[in-house]
């Protein structure tokens, strides 16, 4: 087997399509694995893997703020605020379109914003943020080809020297269409 394929299998796994084939043959319980996560009791729609790296990243560079898009049940946002509390530096502000706050952990290393993530007030609001900090961003909202193009002319202006920004679900698609 070679690379790709392995990682096309990793991929079907993480993602849910044998999770639908057990479904499909009768398992009703059958949760695809990123639905499983937790951290601290909360769940994290995230691989593990991911969040191993996330944290080696933020202690590493230790910024002041991280931006993040996608806030959806709040799970990373509290990841993130967390490993700032074990290394005592830093902030989050997460922004969503959808509202979901039966599902925020309060934490005062998190800032909640609601809002289109590439609209300009958003994006002025995460700039006053950032604005002499420094920044990481993490984004994790609309995963479509043309969505992530404009975060990622949006925030990488944000991103200060020796920070990180970070695109989520990268390859999740069929990769056979450019426009994913």
């Amino acid at each position: 087997m070679n690379d790709s394929e392995v990682i096309q299998r990793f991929r079907g796994l993480y993602s849910g399509s044998l999770t639908q084939k057990r479904r499909d043959a009768g398992d009703v319980n059958s949760q695809v694995p990123w639905q499983e996560v937790s951290w601290l009791g909360k769940f994290v729609s995230k691989c593990p893997m991911d969040l191993w790296v996330y944290q080696e990243l933020l202690y590493e560079t230790r910024p002041d703020v991280l931006l993040e898009t996608g806030t959806s049940g709040a799970g990373s946002a509290f990841f993130f605020a967390s490993i700032f509390d074990l290394i005592g530096n830093g902030h989050v502000v997460t922004v969503d379109v959808d509202v979901y706050p039966h599902l925020r952990r309060e934490h005062p290393r998190i800032t909640y914003l609601v809002g289109d993530c590439v609209g300009d007030e958003i994006i002025g609001i995460m700039g006053e943020h950032a604005r002499g900090k420094s920044t990481m961003v993490s984004l994790d909202s609309t995963h479509t080809y043309e969505h992530v193009k404009k975060e990622v002319a949006a925030y990488s202006q944000l991103v200060t020297q020796g920070q990180y920004l970070v695109v989520e679900d990268v390859g999740v698609y069929d990769t056979s269409s450019a426009e994913q």
